[in-house]
């Protein structure tokens, strides 16, 4: 095992390998993960986690891909967070509403790097980031930290921690997008997908999570392995995104989501403590410039994205992932991946 840094286009970035060749790329800008290489059936190594070329450009867009949401992921509509003291007006930032924490969120900036450790079992680099009052409209001085681990069973884990001096909300998490073919000039939807799910929430045309529905009978289940592609159809709910942007209610078992590349031999395996999956088949991705010469493109990837259920602040049919002071909130996401 082993960490290193490396210089890319003026920018610091951290290596991670594991005894089998696999490698995790993070960067402390946006605490993002910037490469994920995996082998296929063949051994043959690529990076199966979108990466623009110029990480800082990304800001522009809204991909925000392999960067860590915080302090809130997802939306919250008409950017009204109502708190136990007080309601609080957050930056309106996509359309009437607060996405990914607004304008200044920790996608955005760059974040300390705490640590880097090395042994015979795993790799790990600790990045952390502290968020002012007020900031994006959200309360409280927070101290949010992530910590990447990959060990020698092809394991990416993420452990996230968050703490702050006032009452205030977080739900943080990540925003990889996979096309485990390595080759983003292919169609993710091509990939075979299966969600422990039981129940999802219908949107409104804004992509706001409305009222909860079973899977059993539409285009939502994923309860068993199918291909993505052979699943849409003109159902309306997906005519909002141009394809997936939902959120799944995860049964109380392992693991959450499992996602496969029969061509390549991949499989990625996904377990959190997180009660539920936004999935967004990347139907209004931009074109933009990635690593190996390659351009993303709608359903070019897949983001999954593991975190409490968004807009839970307007709902009371789910928990509320409220953080109060000298309280600390604590969570992971695994992704194992390994050849079928």
């Amino acid at each position: 095992m082993s960490v290193s840094a490396f210089i890319l286009n003026g920018n610091t970035f951290y290596s991670l390998e594991n005894k089998n060749g696999m490698k995790l790329d993070v960067s402390p800008f946006g605490a993002g993960v910037v490469g994920i290489y995996t082998k296929d059936k063949k051994g043959e190594f690529k990076n199966v986690s979108l990466t623009p070329t110029d990480l800082f450009e990304y800001k522009k867009s809204s991909c925000y891909a392999g960067a860590t949401l915080a302090p809130n992921a997802g939306r919250i509509a008409d950017g009204v967070l109502t708190l136990p003291e007080k309601v609080y007006s957050l930056t309106q930032n996509d359309d009437t509403h607060n996405l990914h924490s607004g304008f200044n969120s920790g996608s955005f900036v760059v974040w300390n790097v705490d640590s880097t450790d090395s042994t015979a079992d795993y790799d790990s680099v600790t990045f952390s980031l502290v968020i002012d009052d007020g900031v994006d409209g959200f309360p409280g001085k927070r101290k949010f930290v992530v910590n990447y681990i990959l060990d020698n069973d092809n394991c990416v884990t993420i452990e996230f921690n968050a703490t702050s001096d006032k009452t205030t909300w977080v739900n943080m998490s990540n925003h990889c997008y996979f096309n485990l073919s390595g080759d983003f000039s292919e169609s993710a939807l091509n990939h075979s997908l299966r969600i422990n799910a039981d129940k999802f929430f219908l949107n409104n045309s804004e992509s706001i999570c409305q009222q909860i529905a079973d899977v059993k009978g539409t285009v939502f289940d994923f309860t068993t392995e199918s291909i993505i592609n052979d699943k849409i159809d003109d159902d309306i709910q997906l005519s909002y995104a141009r394809g997936y942007n939902h959120t799944f209610l995860l049964n109380n078992s392992d693991p959450a989501v499992e996602l496969i590349d029969k061509e390549s031999g991949r499989r990625l395996t996904i377990t959190t403590d997180y009660p539920s999956l936004v999935f967004y088949s990347s139907g209004y991705m931009n074109e933009e410039k990635l690593m190996n010469n390659q351009k993303s493109s709608p359903c070019c990837a897949l983001a999954l994205e593991l975190q409490e259920v968004p807009n839970a602040v307007n709902r009371d049919d789910v928990p509320k992932p409220l953080l109060y002071p000298d309280n600390e909130k604590k969570n992971y996401i695994k992704f194992k991946f390994d050849i079928i």
